[in-house]
């Protein structure tokens, strides 16, 4: 993005704005002082509720330091990440604004993929489980698939376009973040049935009957185990065979590869 060119900055703000309705612009003052308790080292909630009920919009529009135009959840998102706030704020914002009507797919400045991101795509950024309890609630209110794959498809390319590896602690570190989300996901028939990409990233028609994916909402049952033999450079994440293994029992309940098919690991009488 050519932030540094003033010229194309104003253009591309102006072409932006455009796309704003007139309510929603008027709202900013109101936008911009919600922003600014939701994003306080302390969040005073009874403030950001009062703020609601005058009328600030929680997918409102809001503006950055630099006067670029965003909606108010994505900012907060952010900012609660670079931040110190506690890992419950963003559940607790979120419930908050879930309760005043925030639909993830109806945002004040449409989502483009470029200047305007949708905030789902910024969960990847969370590392604790307050992460999959929000991304549970948003799921429980309706997110539709398209939202979801979001957060889910944004982690797996940054794994396999940043050739993460299982010997960076930092992938050590995430990749069970993302296997729970990713079942977490998948786990919603409104959104399995919709994304046929999630299908044939978590293996559907391999495993199905195995488990009852609504189980993988209790992430705290499972435990996964990696295999990298199929990996062009060992021990990436890219071709990695993921078994996922029920701690109860140690049974793997559930499979699937990173970029990888059944038919590569299993060969394809087995797959048949």
């Amino acid at each position: 993005m050519d932030r540094d060119n003033a010229q194309f900055c104003q253009m591309t703000i102006q072409q932006i704005k455009e796309k704003v309705s007139l309510e929603s612009m008027q709202k900013f003052p109101l936008n911009m002082e919600l922003l600014e308790v939701c994003t306080s080292a302390v969040i005073d909630y009874e403030k950001a509720e009062e703020l609601l009920k005058h009328g600030a919009e929680p997918l409102g529009y809001v503006e950055d330091a630099e006067g670029w135009p965003d909606n108010l959840y994505n900012m907060i998102v952010w900012k609660l990440y670079d931040g110190q706030n506690t890992k419950n704020d963003y559940y607790n914002i979120t419930d908050l604004f879930l309760r005043y009507g925030m639909d993830i797919a109806k945002p004040a400045v449409p989502y483009d993929d470029d200047w305007v991101l949708n905030p789902i795509g910024n969960y990847i950024g969370v590392k604790n489980d307050c992460m999959l309890r929000t991304m549970q609630l948003l799921l429980d209110h309706g997110l539709t698939a398209k939202d979801a794959a979001e957060a889910w498809s944004r982690q797996i390319s940054d794994f396999v376009n940043c050739c993460g590896s299982f010997s960076d602690e930092g992938v050590q570190i995430e990749f069970p973040d993302y296997v729970h989300m990713l079942m977490l996901i998948a786990s919603y028939p409104h959104v399995l049935d919709n994304d046929l990409a999630l299908q044939r990233e978590i293996w559907f028609s391999y495993n199905q009957g195995r488990c009852d994916l609504q189980r993988f909402r209790e992430w705290d049952w499972y435990d996964y185990v990696v295999d990298c033999s199929h990996c062009d450079r060992h021990p990436e994440v890219w071709h990695s065979h993921v078994k996922i293994v029920e701690r109860q029992t140690s049974k793997t309940v559930w499979e699937f590869g990173v970029s990888l098919s059944p038919e590569a690991i299993m060969g394809k009488e087995h797959w048949a």
